[in-house]
């Protein structure tokens, strides 16, 4: 009876294999799932039907498979206000990549994707989670989601308090925070715990957060950083301390309030090769600091600067011609009037100016 199993087992493969279908247990399950969708004739998933000429589910709308196996390992369900967690866990094992952005889900969900062990990718954005301690579902999905790298928790709503729970998911390479109520509460040093937690961490999104000056020291502490993303928060001034993120290659600082000053303190972020400053409006190149010439004399290897909408003028043209390295330059909206032909190749839509 054993080697007759073992028999069907293997035919079962070989049909797989010859057909390059999905496994037929993981089809059953993506269907199971279809009937938790709360609109199952939604636009996106019409091709989830139980029927001989749709029969591949690798080519349904929002899943993905792997090329050799031919196991789902990408599932898409965003906007579906899907409740179906349990079919996900039991039958799609090897899910590596889950986007369930913009359904409405709270806390109570987090408990619900413990079980998907596997995943390396979480989308969550454009929820409505808070971090309940009530629940403390991150505190299990970091005893459960060992693999997990990516983790996307844009536009909820979290606050600081938030910040201890994710410092247990110590396999997270990348974070986006982004559109949270994030300020930095003066009695809980929550970006320390995190980056003491998240010694791989490579990305950090903070995006619209109100986040002010207070938050610079605590940032410093993410030695493994490549890309940072402080854009349309609430600050004035740069640490000194930034310069110790040796690895740090994109920076993204535009929409703040920055004034010249903030150029001389990143001047010693000598792997930058991405800096965003645009929509500063106090940054005009005061007459009395040479900000962009000590910014490029650190800044060897920087390929794209972006300053647009500065209210710049023609006094900063000289200071950009000693950036060697770089590629694009974006001077869109400003105050000039001409272009140095010495970065006149690399200037981004310069007719947003007065240039004649």
């Amino acid at each position: 009876m054993r080697q007759m199993w073992v028999w069907m087992l293997l035919m079962l493969a070989l049909v797989n294999r010859l057909c390059h279908c999905c496994l037929e247990e993981e089809r059953i399950g993506l269907l199971e799932i279809k009937v938790w969708i709360i609109d199952p004739n939604y636009y996106a998933f019409t091709d989830w039907v139980d029927n001989k000429k749709d029969a591949d589910c690798c080519k349904w709308d929002g899943v993905k498979c792997d090329n050799t196996t031919k196991r789902v390992v990408e599932l898409s369900l965003e906007d579906t206000r899907n409740q179906g967690f349990e079919v996900l866990s039991s039958k799609l094992r090897k899910l590596e990549i889950l986007d369930l952005r913009s359904n409405q889900f709270n806390d109570s969900i987090l408990l619900s994707l413990s079980h998907l062990t596997s995943l390396k990718s979480l989308g969550l954005a454009d929820n409505e989670l808070t971090g309940s301690t009530s629940i403390n579902g991150f505190e299990v999905l970091s005893s459960k989601l060992r693999k997990l790298e990516i983790l996307d928790l844009r536009f909820n709503q979290f606050n600081d308090s938030i910040l201890l729970s994710l410092s247990h998911l110590t396999s997270l390479k990348s974070l986006d925070l982004s559109g949270n109520e994030l300020t930095r509460s003066t009695s809980i040093n929550g970006f320390e715990v995190l980056a003491s937690g998240l010694k791989k961490l490579e990305e950090l999104h903070l995006v619209n957060n109100a986040i002010n000056d207070n938050i610079l020291p605590s940032l410093c502490a993410f030695s493994s950083l490549k890309i940072l993303d402080l854009s349309d928060n609430e600050l004035t001034t740069i640490s000194t301390c930034i310069n110790a993120l040796r690895k740090l290659e994109e920076l993204y600082l535009a929409g703040n309030i920055f004034n010249d000053s903030v150029l001389a303190s990143l001047s010693g972020l000598s792997s930058l090769k991405t800096l965003y400053l645009s929509d500063n409006m106090n940054l005009t190149r005061s007459t009395d600091v040479n900000g962009f010439e000590v910014l490029a004399s650190g800044l060897k290897k920087l390929e794209e600067l972006h300053l647009v909408n500065n209210a710049i003028n023609d006094n900063i043209l000289p200071s950009l011609c000693a950036f060697s390295s770089l590629k694009i330059l974006d001077l869109s909206f400003n105050e000039l009037t001409t272009i140095s032909t010495c970065i006149n190749g690399k200037v981004v839509d310069p007719t947003s100016n007065d240039i004649l």
